[in-house]
């Protein structure tokens, strides 16, 4: 965001006008922050924070073949 500093004055402004400056932004607020949500999409889409490969499976139980 440092590069973009529109970009993020922007969506304060948004986040300001929707919520105002006496709490903080809840779930119920997402349906009226559009800018904010179309900005999270695209900084997740642009660095997404999990590898592309996905998260990591591990298994729930051992697996036994042939008694080992």
């Amino acid at each position: 965001m440092l590069h973009f500093r529109d970009v993020m004055l922007k969506a304060q402004a948004e986040i300001d006008a929707v919520v105002g400056h006496d709490r903080m932004p809840g779930f119920e607020d997402r349906d009226r922050l559009p800018y904010v949500r179309g900005l999270i999409n695209e900084i997740l889409r642009w660095r997404p924070s999990t590898a592309l490969s996905g998260v990591p499976h591990a298994v729930t139980a051992d697996n036994v073949y042939n008694g080992m």
